[in-house]
């Protein structure tokens, strides 16, 4: 008997290293004496262990019983990034919260007016998603300038007094201080959030019709705001479309003495910015770093305006 209990012993063990684990608990451990809560705990937390989370453009899931495999996630890249944005409630004007940050300004590469190259900081703002179109212009005015009539198309033919027109009556309705942005808060917009691009959206001139109305593409006219690719803040027609009046007065060897921390512009000058060229111009004139000044009493088909507006605001 003392025999043949240990036959039976020895083929018992035999039978068990031949046969594959195959069972849950051989992967996840004994389930005996666990409720099935602790034991669901259990596995979600050993397959939590081999998830590694890569950088935004690519996930990456491995596992310790088979190769690991790497799967791409694709990312839209021009859908607007995860951000704060405001709705006025009369126009119904959107705005694209810019966080502030510094950045180096100008272009050695560019004309006089854009040298030298001098890091900038800036605080943080709201800055509207669009040009101001007629719709929204004569909503509050009652009046469309425009050469080119369109309600979606941007208001042109406006100068820098009726942009202050405008945004005055605005903030008598909303209660919101609403105002042109700065030199350096566009520019700072308009590259992306102080990004090396040299237009709105893109390095490339091969690229550039896919973000730009300017002269190449855009049969002599304004178009539609929003027809073109944003830029990485979820900003459109920043480079093209119209020139957009900033309310910085403009001074052509600002940059040598301007201060760090949010330049406003020269206490006085002759004639007020304007940036991002229009549908008339060259892309030269496109390009972020593009500055140049005008009589704030001069109106053209090429100049409108976006409005911006501080947070605490």
């Amino acid at each position: 008997m003392k025999y043949s209990l240990g036959l039976l012993a020895l083929l018992t063990l035999l039978l068990a290293t031949l046969t594959p684990a195959l069972t849950s608990d051989s992967i996840f451990g004994s389930t005996q004496n666990k409720s099935i809560d602790d034991t669901s705990k259990e596995k979600d937390h050993l397959i939590d262990r081999h998830i590694r989370i890569k950088p935004p453009s690519e996930l990456v899931l491995t596992s310790s019983n088979v190769e690991t495999r790497e799967v791409a996630v694709s990312k839209d890249q021009h859908s607007l990034p995860p951000s704060k944005t405001y709705t006025d409630p009369v126009t119904g004007m959107e705005f694209v919260f810019v966080e502030g940050g510094c950045y180096m300004m100008g272009s050695d590469a560019g004309y006089d007016s854009e040298k030298p190259v001098h890091e900038v900081c800036v605080d943080d703002f709201y800055i509207g998603k669009y040009e101001v179109t007629q719709n929204e212009y004569e909503k509050v005015t009652g009046v469309n300038p425009s050469r080119f009539k369109g309600s979606n198309l941007p208001v042109e033919s406006v100068n820098w007094h009726d942009t202050q027109n405008y945004i005055n009556r605005l903030k008598t309705l909303t209660g919101k201080s609403y105002r042109l942005p700065t030199e350096v808060e566009w520019e700072f917009a308009a590259c992306s959030g102080g990004k090396n691009e040299k237009w709105a959206g893109t390095a490339s001139a091969t690229s550039l019709d896919d973000y730009a109305w300017y002269r190449n593409n855009s049969s002599k006219h304004t178009h539609p705001v929003g027809q073109k690719r944003p830029n990485g803040l979820g900003l459109h027609d920043m480079s093209g479309n119209v020139w957009e009046w900033c309310s910085d007065w403009y001074g052509s060897s600002y940059y040598e003495n301007s201060p760090r921390n949010n330049p406003q512009g020269p206490l006085s000058d002759m004639s007020k910015v304007k940036r991002g060229g229009s549908w008339g111009f060259s892309e030269d004139f496109v390009r972020v770093a593009s500055r140049s000044g005008l009589d704030p009493e001069y109106r053209s088909a090429n100049f409108g305006f976006r409005i911006a507006m501080s947070p605490t605001q």
